[in-house]
């Protein structure tokens, strides 16, 4: 089954100088992010499966897609240990989003 990871909804994140940081407000932590990840972060919007974020990271940057896949949901599944990332089954409804 395909996973769809988004940005847990209490959670905040920015980008400073091209790097993504995320504060969960369930411990207050301050969590930051390489490239890769912050690649990974801003892919993850509930639209897209890991399997289509993992093929954005092959296409990006220098890695086999065997690698790119067991780094991706290893990272994926460490995140939504930590609050910073939720997994849905199904891909979330932008349009239901819309006013």
């Amino acid at each position: 089954m395909e996973q769809y990871p988004a940005l847990e909804p209490s959670a905040a994140m920015r980008k400073i100088e091209g790097e993504a940081a995320v504060v969960t407000p369930r411990d207050s932590t301050l969590h930051t992010f390489n490239g890769v990840g912050t690649r990974i972060l801003e892919l993850a919007d509930g639209t897209r499966s890991l399997g289509s974020i993992v093929t954005t990271i092959v296409d990006e940057f220098e890695v086999e897609p065997d690698t790119a896949e067991r780094d991706a949901r290893a990272f994926v599944t460490e995140l939504v240990q930590k609050g910073v990332l939720i997994l849905r089954d199904r891909p979330t409804d932008r349009t239901r989003e819309l006013p």
